[in-house]
């Protein structure tokens, strides 16, 4: 018995509920003609959430900050062309975070490449440096064995995301007209059918990621150092915290934690919170000189820390569980592939435990003096600058709530003065650190987590996104953006290429002149421009239920702000009693 189909759908919607066999329970689509197929198939899957946006780079970051906070692999849908392009920034960010998105490009038969057919480009692994797996899984042909090949192929790909390869894959899906399920393209014969259907029916299973356990020269190296000091960059994994801790208790070491990491912001005493600032000072680097450096995730965010890191010469060992040093310095000596569970699992066994450390006294003394010097000049200080705004921001965030930090001075800035010990969810697209898709993203960390979520944006990295207010808008999406605008560039204050001969302005500077009042209110956002913090807090409380998006517009002048931080810095190193 034969039965009428379009391979086309028949395909698409095989494809499609693969993936949520293999966890995707999320999709991002863009609209088009040649990814219909794609679409169709996603639409009628009742078990994944769809999202629709329009503009395909926004769609990307969308996905990647819904899985940066649910942890599941997102799927991405685009039509062919440069569409496909346009997700790439995303790709990038996902790529160096370990992010699974699951990127799903329709294309044009690959007969018509270099013919002159409309929206036709070549998509062949045109993400090639940036993704964990490509396949072109080519034109959909009704035989068995070409079925039982997409599966396999699929089966290869979640393969690799699940073990140490976590990122980005993807797959080209070349498609031929007609695209509706309706118009019809081939009979089957019915038994093949059920063959079909069978085989990707069977349950899955994918390997567990594989934990080293620690050498035993790692263990002589811990028990000869008598100045340990622990690096938190940023964590892969936040239950990981618990771990840190532990092991910094063990050891009766110190933790320098970014603001990244979410050792930060717990309520522990062996916590550093202001290396960021008092290692500018080439007196207290000497004096805090460690014997040994033991680094847990990614790299810190300040170059302070990282100039710090990159000049010792203690012995350096790099702990995670992908086995990357993440050392833009490349002085680690000793690179394990463990997590955190399992480092302690073995250091409480292998090494005596350590108390009352004059080291971590050391630090904890040098920090507590940096915290009472930064609260007074941040209260006293007379200027609105961002470390005012950021400060009273953090008093006022509420626990498990949502912030995510913009790149360039945000971030930094936040690293400089977090002190705060409360449950907050603190996220950054530090992976390639390019300051675009920050709102998109930040919106797709919301609809993930459905928390009060916050973000803190410079007027640079809000005018790149701006396509982004829509979807607040179409999704109804409250996120509470901090925008801090100092009219360009104000990061570059602070290189010296502002001390050059160059019209720095023009180059470097670059002022936009935006008026962000219309453009937030034509996306029905509420806007407040405040001019001091007790205005700030007067407006952070008003627009805590708010059902849509709100923007609170700081303006800042970036050459005061440059002073103050200046002041400051020029204040604690003089003052610091070691």
């Amino acid at each position: 018995m034969k039965k009428q189909i379009n391979k086309n759908y028949l395909w698409s919607k095989l494809f499609v509920d693969f993936l949520h066999q293999c966890g995707v329970k999320e999709v991002c689509i863009s609209p088009g003609s040649r990814n219909t197929p794609l679409i169709i198939s996603f639409s009628e899957n009742t078990k994944i959430k769809k999202h629709v946006l329009v503009d395909e780079r926004s769609s990307g970051f969308f996905a990647l900050g819904l899985a940066k906070a649910s942890g599941n692999p997102v799927a991405i849908v685009t039509t062919s062309g440069t569409a496909v392009a346009e997700l790439y920034p995303a790709i990038i960010e996902a790529y160096f975070q370990k992010v699974p998105l699951i990127i799903c490009t329709a294309d044009r038969p690959h007969y018509l490449r270099n013919s002159g057919a409309n929206q036709t480009i070549n998509q062949e692994n045109i993400y090639k440096n940036h993704i964990r797996f490509f396949a072109d899984l080519g034109l959909p042909e009704i035989k068995l064995n070409n079925f039982l090949i997409l599966k396999k192929t699929l089966e290869k790909a979640f393969h690799i995301i699940h073990s140490e390869y976590i990122g980005p894959i993807h797959f080209n899906l070349p498609f031929e007209k007609p695209f509706e399920p309706s118009n019809f393209t081939d009979s089957i014969d019915v038994r093949v059918l059920n063959k079909i259907n069978f085989e990707f029916s069977k349950p899955l299973s994918f390997p567990q990621q594989i934990i080293s356990r620690t050498s035993t020269k790692v263990f002589k190296i811990i028990s000869g150092a008598k100045r340990i000091l622990i690096l938190s960059g940023e964590n892969f994994d936040k239950e990981e915290k618990l771990f840190l801790s532990k092991i910094a208790a063990h050891l009766s070491s110190p933790i320098i934690a970014g603001i990244l990491s979410s050792v930060r912001l717990q309520n522990k005493s062996n916590i550093i919170r202001n290396a960021a600032s008092f290692l500018r000072s080439s007196q207290i680097k000497n004096l805090i000189e460690p014997d040994l450096i033991i680094q847990f995730g990614y790299a810190p965010t300040s170059n302070n820390i990282l100039d710090f890191f990159a000049n010792s010469s203690a012995k350096k060992i790099a702990v995670n569980i992908f086995n990357e040093k993440y050392d833009p310095s490349l002085t680690t000596n000793v690179s394990l592939k463990t997590s955190a569970k399992e480092f302690y699992s073995q250091i409480k066994i292998k090494t005596a435990p350590r108390k009352d450390d004059v080291y971590l006294k050391l630090l904890k003394n040098i920090d507590a003096q940096a915290e009472i010097m930064k609260k007074n000049f941040i209260k006293l200080h007379s200027t609105l600058f961002e470390w005012k705004v950021y400060s009273s921001l953090l008093s006022n965030i509420l626990p498990s709530s949502n912030l995510m930090l913009s790149n360039s001075l945000p971030v930094r800035d936040f690293d400089f003065i977090t002190s705060i010990k409360k449950n907050i969810n603190v996220f950054s697209n530090r992976g390639a650190s390019g300051i675009d898709g920050i709102i998109s993203t930040t919106a797709g960390i919301f609809q993930a987590t459905n928390k009060r979520t916050f973000l803190a944006i410079g007027d640079l990295a809000f005018y790149y996104d701006i396509n982004s207010l829509w979807l607040l808008k179409r999704y109804k999406i409250p996120l509470t953006i901090i925008l801090i605008n100092n009219n360009g560039g104000g990061i570059f204050e602070l290189l010296p290429i502002a001390n050059e001969n160059v019209e720095f302005q023009k180059y470097f500077k670059t002022p936009v002149n935006i008026n962000f009042k219309k453009l937030v209110e034509a996306f029905d956002g509420n806007y407040y421009s405040v001019s001091s913090s007790s205005e700030f807090n007067e407006i952070f409380k008003k627009i805590s239920g708010s059902k849509n998006f709100s923007v609170i517009e700081v303006k800042v002048n970036s050459i005061k702000s440059k002073n103050s931080r200046i002041e400051f810095w020029k204040l604690l190193e003089k003052n610091i009693q070691v």
